[in-house]
């Protein structure tokens, strides 16, 4: 029965510890940023919660202020 068994030379284990390292390094990278991106999502949902606020609040201010022209208009009709 032939064994599947592979010999690996010095060098073949050297540029595999190599490989590896890099592999740490660059999942370590990964994680930092996939960290960063969750972070920034949390605060993009914060300040878009905040911008819809005040969008409606806008929206709000503008409406009374609409009614408050219509009102004058009204006024200044009547005492004409």
């Amino acid at each position: 029965m032939k064994e599947n068994f592979v010999d690996y030379t010095n060098d073949d284990k050297e540029h595999l510890e190599e490989f590896q390292k890099v592999i740490e390094v660059k999942d370590k990278l990964i994680k930092k940023q996939f960290i960063r991106i969750e972070a920034l999502e949390y605060e993009n949902a914060i300040l878009s919660r905040e911008k819809d606020a005040l969008v409606c609040d806008i929206n709000k201010l503008r409406f009374q202020l609409e009614m408050s022209q219509l009102k004058r208009h009204k006024d200044e009709s009547g005492q004409e």
